[in-house]
């Protein structure tokens, strides 16, 4: 998602997302929570902490009871904040639509911390952070990680969707479903021609394509029994609806930090004080995240 606005739809339409904290089954995925247990410090008690990016608060929630002297939640998203507000209650809330963070901000904090959040901002924005510490602030992140485990999952959906753009499949199935009305026999023969086209495609569909191939099979080869006016609102609707999809997805394919962005972000002044790995789930083969941290000596 490249603007605010896209941002603010998104929490707007789910406000209480936590899509890349949670597995198929909806439940909290207990590899983050065990991550975030083990790297926090022991005594937080009197410690502020700062979460970039945070949405609706999905990982404050991932905190659990741990307390803090002060905890704030920054996002670009008015509607993200709202749902935090909600989410964790005893949490603060700064609204940043710049495109650089607030250092003046930042330098409070004692912990720094962000989840699939920080790099949406640029390798950049994580390359500055050191300068942005106060001594003796540690700053942690799980960042997507290119070509991981996640990054190939969006990377094949959005794929699929561009698979069915390149071929006007919204265009040509619109044409089609009017045939319906104008020309009924030569609709039997396109819209067989147009189905027998995806089916040739079948290896590129998977989620919200698969869905649409799926959908537009089952109006076409039983459009009497439903009205065409249908058939055709429901086309827009899942052309419009794939549209989002796809800015969402492309941007987390986007911002997904490579091999060599680690290296442009650990070179420098503070190269000896970060630590960076891959970090995994359990039962995956590719990384999931990239775990990057440092702390202002």
């Amino acid at each position: 998602m490249g603007t605010i606005d896209d941002w603010n739809q998104y929490w707007n339409e789910n406000p209480d997302s936590k899509v890349l904290f949670t597995g198929d089954d909806g439940k909290s995925i207990l590899d983050f929570e065990h991550f975030w247990s083990k790297n926090l410090p022991n005594e937080t008690a009197m410690q502020s902490v700062i979460d970039i990016a945070c949405g609706a608060g999905a990982l404050f929630q991932i905190f659990g009871d741990k307390r803090f002297h002060r905890k704030v939640g920054l996002d670009c998203s008015v509607d993200a904040l709202n749902s935090l507000k909600k989410n964790v209650p005893d949490a603060q809330v700064i609204l940043n639509k710049a495109s650089q963070l607030p250092k003046e901000k930042l330098i409070e904090f004692d912990l720094i911390v962000s989840q699939f959040g920080i790099e949406y901002l640029g390798a950049e924005a994580i390359k500055n952070m050191p300068t942005m510490m106060k001594e003796g602030s540690r700053f942690i992140a799980l960042c997507h990680y290119k070509n991981g485990h996640i990054y190939s999952r969006y990377n094949r959906e959005k794929e699929g969707m561009e698979t069915l753009f390149e071929i006007h499949a919204f265009e040509n199935a619109l044409q089609i479903a009017d045939l319906i009305v104008t020309d009924p026999n030569v609709y039997e023969d396109r819209a067989k021609q147009y189905l027998s086209h995806l089916s040739t495609l079948d290896n590129k569909w998977c989620a919200g394509s698969l869905h649409f191939v799926n959908g537009i099979k089952q109006l076409f080869l039983a459009y009497k029994h439903y009205e065409h006016s249908d058939i055709l609102a429901w086309i827009k609707g899942f052309e419009q609806q794939l549209e989002t999809i796809y800015r969402r997805v492309s941007a987390i394919c986007d911002v997904a930090l490579s091999t060599s962005d680690i290296k442009e972000i650990t070179n420098g002044k503070y190269s000896d004080s970060w630590v960076v790995r891959p970090f995994l789930l359990k039962n995956k083969n590719l990384p999931v995240a990239w775990d990057l941290r440092f702390k202002k000596e």
